[in-house]
């Protein structure tokens, strides 16, 4: 028999578990919970989170539009655009009268080529809210990239019936105008504009139209109107002064363009190419250097750490013969950007060209506490090391350069080895150099420039003539026209006692310039006195020392001459 207790136990412990699972069944989440977190979550820019709990909100509501909507944004933001489209489109078909499914799927349209699509669809909106001003500008923006101008004038029309006609509407007119060469309907209506809507904008464009018509006086007068309205407004300046300019009327020029350059609100990027394209010109340049010096110092105190710009400016002043100026203002790059790769590669790569090394030696090892490691960088400072004479050092750095190299960079290694063949030749270490060379033609069999110094040097040292001549010989017939690939080729044949052929290797040489080298003159000379040509051979030696007295030619000519 069930005792009394037993029962009233059994009874609490039944109803304790019946309330525990109708509290958890009151505390499961919903649809509507992810929802909401989703929306959180995509407010919050979270894009991945709010995707998940989209996702999580149609498991449980499979017919959620909402979560479509969003799924189709984030999507969209992803540049997934078949995705994108795919849920916006769901959206839209659940609840067509949703203003904002169909203003997205419309926006979405209008950034692909659906472009028809989305005209439809805005159309579709206006309908239902004819005074809604964002619709009309996002499909007059639609038809205006479609070019399709006739059906952004209809929607101009629209709006002007909706809100009556305003100043923006009609600068939008005339803009269409504009690009569909209506000139007259275009003057019409900005005369209108003038007299309706006096402003400095509406006089400087109607000066534009007049410039464009090729009538400057009226131009002139609109673009001084323009200035009576508003002292400040650049574009009027720009326009009397570019029309002065075509005039060649320089000291009002001037005086114009020095608002434009002034003015920090206008684009860095435009003044840079004005200033290398019309300032820069040698023939103004030299009429005005210091006027035009002036205005280059003031465009870039405006905007002192514009990149453009201080190269533009750098530029200016190479062109104009001041290095040192020049190459401060590309200095002043990597001062602004220190730890970005371009500024230091620019400002080397100028030292470079000025074949400036020892700066260029000092700089490589500034820029590579900012860009330890770089190739580039370290290729250089090897480079102006040679130059300056310390081949040891540079030696070590190319080798460096190798170690630290991957066995892909196979461009960068064959570069390495012929420059360390060269380097090896210049101290006198020559079993090294045609190692290297060796390494070279391993990575690249044809690569010319190690073929031609590596059949140079052997003629030079005059080992393995023959393997030098075929060397040679494969450079010429790659480049048959270039003077010092037949200057060593006529070399060694010269060498090979083959006089002849070496002659007209010569003589092809100076064909293509080779009479303007000392050394290819010099060694035309010694082949045309072996064959017994004396007195023509006396004459390239008298050439080839007034090209270079240090070559030894004058001491020839002394000895033949007798």
């Amino acid at each position: 028999m069930t005792s009394m207790k037993s029962i009233v136990s059994f009874i609490f412990l039944w109803s304790f578990f019946a309330l525990t699972a109708h509290a958890q069944d009151s505390l499961a989440i919903t649809g509507p919970d992810y929802y909401l977190e989703g929306v959180q979550a995509f407010n919050r820019e979270d894009l991945e989170k709010a995707r998940k709990l989209f996702e999580a909100t149609l498991e449980l509501e499979p017919q959620h539009d909402a979560a479509w909507y969003y799924l189709g944004r984030i999507y969209a933001l992803k540049n997934d655009r078949i995705e994108a489209e795919h849920y916006l489109q769901k959206a839209h078909h659940a609840d067509t009268s949703n203003y904002w499914y169909t203003a997205e799927l419309a926006k979405f349209y209008a950034s692909s080529t659906h472009l028809e699509q989305a005209a439809t669809l805005y159309e579709e909106l206006l309908s239902k809210h004819p005074n809604k001003f964002s619709l009309y500008s996002d499909l007059l923006n639609l038809y205006t990239n479609a070019q399709q101008y006739e059906q952004a004038l209809a929607t101009l029309d629209r709006l002007d019936q909706v809100r009556g006609e305003n100043e923006w509407t009609s600068n939008f007119r005339f803009e269409l105008y504009r690009m569909q060469g209506r000139y007259e309907d275009a003057f019409q209506l900005l005369e209108k504009l003038e007299k309706t809507y006096p402003s400095a904008m509406n006089s400087y464009y109607l000066g534009e139209l007049y410039l464009n018509q090729r009538q400057d006086s009226l131009a002139i007068q609109c673009y001084e109107r323009a200035l009576r309205l508003d002292p400040t407004y650049t574009p009027a300046h720009f326009g009397l002064a570019e029309t002065y300019r075509t005039q060649g009327n320089y000291p009002n020029f001037l005086q114009h363009i020095q608002e434009f350059l002034i003015d920090p609100q206008m684009n860095p990027a435009f003044k840079a190419e004005y200033i290398d394209q019309v300032l820069n010109s040698p023939s103004l340049r030299n009429r005005f250097q210091n006027q035009i010096d002036t205005l280059v110092l003031q465009s870039i105190q405006q905007h002192p750490t514009d990149s453009t710009l201080l190269y533009t400016t750098g530029n200016y002043f190479l062109q104009t013969g001041r290095t040192n100026e020049g190459v401060n203002f590309y200095a002043r790059v990597i001062e602004n950007y220190p730890n970005h790769l371009n500024p230091h590669i620019q400002y080397l790569y100028l030292l470079y060209y000025l074949q400036r090394w020892e700066d260029l030696e000092k700089q490589c090892q500034h820029s590579l506490g900012y860009l330890p490691g770089n190739f580039d960088i370290r290729q250089l400072q090897a480079i102006a090391n040679w130059q300056l004479g310390a081949y040891d050092r540079s030696i070590q750095q190319y080798k460096a350069l190798l170690r630290d190299l991957p066995k892909d960079r196979t461009d960068a290694r064959l570069m390495c080895h012929s420059a360390l063949g060269d380097l090896y030749q210049s101290i006198g270490e020559h079993k090294k150099a045609y190692a290297e060379y060796e390494k070279a033609l391993k990575i690249q069999p044809d690569y010319l420039q190690v073929l031609n110094n590596y059949a140079y040097y052997l003629s030079l040292n005059g080992k393995k003539l023959q393997k030098a001549a075929e060397m040679s010989q494969r450079c010429v017939k790659a480049e048959p026209d270039n003077p010092t690939y037949l200057d060593t080729y006529g070399w060694i044949l010269y060498l090979l006692g083959r006089y002849e052929e070496a002659i007209a290797q010569f003589k092809r040489a100076m064909l293509f310039g080779g009479n303007q080298s000392a050394v290819i003159l010099d060694h035309y000379a010694d082949t045309l006195f072996a064959i017994g040509e004396k007195a023509l051979a006396l004459i390239y030696w008298e050439q080839a020392d007034r090209l270079d007295p240090t070559l030894g030619a004058a001491l020839k000519i002394d000895k033949h001459s007798k």
